[in-house]
Protein backbone atom coordinates (compact mmCIF):
# COMPACT_ATOMS: atom_id res chain seq x y z
CA UNK A 1 0.00 0.00 0.00
CA UNK A 2 1.25 3.46 -0.84
CA UNK A 3 1.25 5.68 2.25
CA UNK A 4 0.73 8.81 0.21
CA UNK A 5 -2.36 7.46 -1.51
CA UNK A 6 -3.91 6.11 1.70
CA UNK A 7 -3.52 9.34 3.71
CA UNK A 8 -3.10 12.47 1.55
CA UNK A 9 -2.31 14.89 4.37
CA UNK A 10 -0.45 18.19 4.16
CA UNK A 11 2.67 16.52 5.51
CA UNK A 12 2.88 13.73 2.94
CA UNK A 13 1.73 15.97 0.09
CA UNK A 14 4.56 18.39 0.82
CA UNK A 15 6.97 15.50 1.20
CA UNK A 16 6.23 14.51 -2.38
CA UNK A 17 6.65 18.12 -3.50
CA UNK A 18 10.10 18.47 -1.95
CA UNK A 19 11.30 14.92 -2.63
CA UNK A 20 14.68 14.67 -4.31
CA UNK A 21 14.75 11.32 -6.18
CA UNK A 22 18.56 11.32 -6.08
CA UNK A 23 18.70 11.64 -2.30
CA UNK A 24 19.21 8.37 -0.36
CA UNK A 25 16.55 7.52 2.24
CA UNK A 26 18.58 7.42 5.44
CA UNK A 27 16.28 8.87 8.08
CA UNK A 28 12.55 8.49 8.72
CA UNK A 29 10.23 11.23 9.86
CA UNK A 30 10.99 10.38 13.46
CA UNK A 31 14.62 11.40 13.00
CA UNK A 32 16.22 8.01 13.63
CA UNK A 33 19.38 7.05 11.77
CA UNK A 34 19.43 3.53 10.37
CA UNK A 35 22.99 2.98 11.60
CA UNK A 36 22.60 3.96 15.24
CA UNK A 37 18.94 4.31 16.12
CA UNK A 38 17.48 4.69 19.57
CA UNK A 39 19.02 2.81 22.52
CA UNK A 40 17.14 0.04 24.26
CA UNK A 41 16.64 2.12 27.39
CA UNK A 42 13.67 4.48 27.17
CA UNK A 43 14.13 7.86 28.87
CA UNK A 44 11.66 9.12 31.40
CA UNK A 45 8.97 11.73 30.92
CA UNK A 46 7.99 14.02 33.79
CA UNK A 47 4.98 16.35 33.74
CA UNK A 48 6.19 19.80 34.71
CA UNK A 49 2.95 21.80 34.51
CA UNK A 50 -0.14 22.29 32.37
CA UNK A 51 -1.11 25.16 30.11
CA UNK A 52 -4.00 26.06 27.79
CA UNK A 53 -3.34 26.30 24.06
CA UNK A 54 -5.76 27.30 21.29
CA UNK A 55 -5.58 25.27 18.08
CA UNK A 56 -7.47 25.22 14.82
CA UNK A 57 -9.40 22.14 15.89
CA UNK A 58 -10.48 23.53 19.24
CA UNK A 59 -9.13 24.22 22.68
CA UNK A 60 -6.56 21.71 23.85
CA UNK A 61 -4.77 21.25 27.14
CA UNK A 62 -1.08 20.70 26.49
CA UNK A 63 1.06 19.33 29.33
CA UNK A 64 4.62 20.57 29.29
CA UNK A 65 7.10 17.81 29.95
CA UNK A 66 10.71 17.36 30.85
CA UNK A 67 12.41 14.47 29.07
CA UNK A 68 15.62 12.83 30.27
CA UNK A 69 17.69 10.96 27.71
CA UNK A 70 19.81 7.85 28.20
CA UNK A 71 22.85 9.99 29.12
CA UNK A 72 20.99 11.89 31.84
CA UNK A 73 20.59 15.15 29.93
CA UNK A 74 17.22 16.88 30.26
CA UNK A 75 15.10 18.57 27.60
CA UNK A 76 11.96 20.71 27.81
CA UNK A 77 9.01 19.83 25.57
CA UNK A 78 6.44 22.59 25.16
CA UNK A 79 3.85 23.88 22.70
CA UNK A 80 5.18 25.84 19.74
CA UNK A 81 4.45 29.58 19.75
CA UNK A 82 4.86 32.20 17.05
CA UNK A 83 7.94 33.59 18.77
CA UNK A 84 9.73 30.28 18.08
CA UNK A 85 9.51 30.67 14.32
CA UNK A 86 13.02 31.94 13.54
CA UNK A 87 14.65 29.51 15.98
CA UNK A 88 12.74 26.64 14.35
CA UNK A 89 13.83 27.85 10.92
CA UNK A 90 17.44 27.87 12.14
CA UNK A 91 17.13 24.33 13.50
CA UNK A 92 15.93 23.04 10.14
CA UNK A 93 18.64 24.91 8.25
CA UNK A 94 21.23 23.15 10.44
CA UNK A 95 19.37 19.81 10.31
CA UNK A 96 21.24 16.94 8.62
CA UNK A 97 20.69 14.97 6.50
CA UNK A 98 18.04 16.88 4.56
CA UNK A 99 15.37 15.63 2.13
CA UNK A 100 15.58 12.09 3.40
CA UNK A 101 12.41 11.75 5.49
CA UNK A 102 9.99 11.38 2.57
CA UNK A 103 11.66 14.44 1.05
CA UNK A 104 11.68 16.47 4.25
CA UNK A 105 12.95 18.77 5.56
CA UNK A 106 13.63 20.81 2.41
CA UNK A 107 17.26 21.55 1.66
CA UNK A 108 17.14 25.28 0.99
CA UNK A 109 16.18 28.01 3.50
CA UNK A 110 13.41 29.32 1.22
CA UNK A 111 11.96 25.83 0.90
CA UNK A 112 12.07 25.33 4.67
CA UNK A 113 10.30 28.65 5.22
CA UNK A 114 7.57 27.79 2.70
CA UNK A 115 7.09 24.32 4.22
CA UNK A 116 6.85 25.73 7.74
CA UNK A 117 4.36 28.37 6.58
CA UNK A 118 2.05 25.57 5.52
CA UNK A 119 2.49 22.91 8.22
CA UNK A 120 2.43 25.35 11.14
CA UNK A 121 -0.97 26.63 9.98
CA UNK A 122 -2.62 23.34 10.94
CA UNK A 123 -2.56 20.80 13.73
CA UNK A 124 -0.60 20.65 16.96
CA UNK A 125 3.11 21.46 17.22
CA UNK A 126 5.61 21.12 20.03
CA UNK A 127 9.28 21.97 20.26
CA UNK A 128 12.10 20.28 22.15
CA UNK A 129 14.59 22.58 23.87
CA UNK A 130 18.06 21.90 25.23
CA UNK A 131 19.44 24.74 27.36
CA UNK A 132 16.97 27.12 25.70
CA UNK A 133 17.89 26.07 22.14
CA UNK A 134 15.31 24.38 19.92
CA UNK A 135 16.63 20.96 18.91
CA UNK A 136 13.43 19.17 17.93
CA UNK A 137 9.97 19.63 16.47
CA UNK A 138 7.00 17.25 16.54
CA UNK A 139 3.63 17.70 14.88
CA UNK A 140 0.17 16.18 14.63
CA UNK A 141 -1.43 17.03 11.28
CA UNK A 142 -5.22 16.44 11.03
CA UNK A 143 -6.46 13.69 8.70
CA UNK A 144 -9.87 13.42 7.10
CA UNK A 145 -10.85 10.38 9.18
CA UNK A 146 -10.53 12.20 12.50
CA UNK A 147 -7.01 10.98 13.14
CA UNK A 148 -3.68 12.79 12.95
CA UNK A 149 -0.46 12.11 11.13
CA UNK A 150 2.61 12.19 13.38
CA UNK A 151 6.09 13.33 12.44
CA UNK A 152 8.99 14.38 14.57
CA UNK A 153 12.38 15.78 13.61
CA UNK A 154 15.28 15.67 16.05
CA UNK A 155 18.52 17.55 15.46
CA UNK A 156 21.42 15.21 14.74
CA UNK A 157 23.19 16.28 17.95
CA UNK A 158 20.58 14.57 20.15
CA UNK A 159 19.69 11.44 18.18
CA UNK A 160 20.41 7.92 19.38
CA UNK A 161 19.56 8.70 23.02
CA UNK A 162 15.99 7.39 23.22
CA UNK A 163 14.35 10.80 22.96
CA UNK A 164 12.32 9.85 19.91
CA UNK A 165 10.46 7.13 21.82
CA UNK A 166 9.65 9.43 24.73
CA UNK A 167 8.59 12.23 22.40
CA UNK A 168 6.31 9.90 20.46
CA UNK A 169 4.60 8.91 23.72
CA UNK A 170 4.07 12.57 24.58
CA UNK A 171 2.51 13.19 21.16
CA UNK A 172 0.12 10.24 21.50
CA UNK A 173 -0.97 11.60 24.89
CA UNK A 174 -1.44 15.03 23.36
CA UNK A 175 -3.53 13.52 20.57
CA UNK A 176 -5.88 12.07 23.18
CA UNK A 177 -6.18 15.42 24.97
CA UNK A 178 -7.04 17.17 21.72
CA UNK A 179 -9.53 14.51 20.65
CA UNK A 180 -7.91 12.74 17.71
CA UNK A 181 -9.23 9.19 17.39
CA UNK A 182 -5.91 7.75 16.21
CA UNK A 183 -2.32 8.68 15.43
CA UNK A 184 -0.95 7.45 12.09
CA UNK A 185 2.48 7.43 10.49
CA UNK A 186 4.51 5.57 7.91
CA UNK A 187 8.17 4.60 8.02
CA UNK A 188 10.60 2.84 5.73
CA UNK A 189 10.71 -0.89 6.66
CA UNK A 190 14.52 -1.05 6.70
CA UNK A 191 14.60 1.58 9.44
CA UNK A 192 14.30 -0.96 12.21
CA UNK A 193 15.38 1.45 14.93
CA UNK A 194 12.43 3.72 14.15
CA UNK A 195 9.95 0.84 13.90
CA UNK A 196 11.19 -0.52 17.24
CA UNK A 197 10.88 2.90 18.83
CA UNK A 198 7.31 3.39 17.59
CA UNK A 199 6.37 -0.06 18.91
CA UNK A 200 7.77 0.90 22.33
CA UNK A 201 5.70 4.07 22.22
CA UNK A 202 2.48 2.09 21.77
CA UNK A 203 2.11 1.94 17.99
CA UNK A 204 1.14 -1.17 16.06
CA UNK A 205 1.93 -2.15 12.49
CA UNK A 206 -1.16 -2.06 10.30
CA UNK A 207 -1.96 -5.39 8.59
CA UNK A 208 -0.71 -5.76 5.06
CA UNK A 209 1.93 -3.03 5.23
CA UNK A 210 4.93 -4.83 6.75
CA UNK A 211 6.19 -5.90 3.34
CA UNK A 212 5.21 -2.68 1.55
CA UNK A 213 7.63 0.05 0.53
CA UNK A 214 6.55 2.01 3.61
CA UNK A 215 5.20 0.45 6.81
CA UNK A 216 2.06 2.08 8.19
CA UNK A 217 1.62 2.24 11.96
CA UNK A 218 -1.02 3.62 14.29
CA UNK A 219 -1.66 4.24 17.96
CA UNK A 220 -5.03 4.75 19.66
CA UNK A 221 -4.72 7.53 22.24
CA UNK A 222 -6.62 7.64 25.47
CA UNK A 223 -9.28 10.30 25.56
CA UNK A 224 -9.79 12.10 28.90
CA UNK A 225 -13.50 12.26 28.08
CA UNK A 226 -13.71 8.47 27.99
CA UNK A 227 -11.88 7.93 31.30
Amino acid sequence: MDCHRSAPTILTSLALHFLDPDSPMMVDSGGFLDSSGAPDGVPCSTIVHSDAHASRIGEMRAAWRQLTDSTGRTYAVRPYTGTDREALQAMYEAFEPKRVAQGLPPAEPAGIRHWLDRVLARGEHVVVEEDGRIVGHAMLIPMEDGGAELANFLHQSIRGRGLGTALNRVMVELAGEVGYRRVWLCVEPWNRAAVRSYLKAGFRILPGTLTASEVEMEAIPRSPARE
